[in-house]
Order: C-alpha cells, then sequence, then structure tokens
C-alpha cells in the first residue's frame, strides 16, 4: 500500500484547515497503523517553535549562561521564558492577595501609615 494511501482522509486535509487531528478521531483509529498513527499525530500536534536573533555579544553571554547552569542552549532558553512566566504570574497573585489584605492591614495597625502618605513633609525614604 502506498504511503498516501495509509493515511485516512479524513487527515489528509486537516492540517490546511487548522483542525487539529486527536486518537480519538475514529477514522483515524482505525483504519492507519499504530506506528503511523503515533507519527501523524506527532507532526500535526507540534509544539510552535521560536527563531530569535542575538547580536554576537548576546549570543556569547546566552551560552556563558547556558553553560554556567549546565544546560544545552536550547534547555537554557525555554527554561528562561518559563520562569519568567511563572515569574510574573506570581508577582500577579502576590500583589492580588496584597490588595486584598491591605484595607485589613490599615484597619489593624492604624497609626502605621506609608511615609509617602504622611503629609509631614518627610519624602519616603
Amino acid at each position: 500500500m502506498p504511503f498516501r494511501d495509509a493515511i485516512p482522509s479524513a487527515v489528509r486535509g486537516r492540517r490546511s484547515q487548522g483542525a487539529a487531528d486527536t486518537p480519538d478521531d475514529p477514522e483515524l483509529r482505525t483504519s492507519t497503523p499504530a506506528w503511523l498513527r503515533r507519527y501523524l499525530i506527532g507532526t500535526m500536534l507540534a509544539m510552535p517553535s521560536l527563531n530569535v536573533t542575538f547580536t554576537d555579544e548576546e549570543m556569547e553571554g546566552v551560552r556563558a549562561a547556558a553553560s554556567a547552569e549546565g544546560k544545552s542552549l536550547k534547555q537554557y532558553m525555554h527554561d528562561l521564558g518559563v520562569r519568567e512566566m511563572h515569574r510574573k504570574r506570581f508577582v500577579a497573585g502576590a500583589t492580588s492577595w496584597a490588595d486584598k489584605l491591605h484595607a485589613e492591614f490599615d484597619e489593624a495597625f492604624p497609626d502605621e501609615v506609608p511615609p509617602s502618605q504622611r503629609g509631614d513633609g518627610v519624602a519616603a525614604a
């Protein structure tokens, strides 16, 4: 059987339509060999990638940082993006938490007024 004939019609054309194939697709599950099904699903649902341009000096610094952490350049760049995403999520959560507790803190400690709001002419340190 030619390779093209092994690909079910439900799979052909979906990639250009932007629909993803899943293992739950009955035609894909029943009429395609398991090895081809895994390949098709893996390639059609492939994770996105990104090409980033650096100057020579920047690239040298990135390589040195990756090396210092004992990681490949690819793994270092991946971890850097994920780490920044988690940092932003943490900061947003901490800010939200602090905003919720602000009124309770002001009630519990009425004498604690931030220096910038004291009004006595003293600037905040």
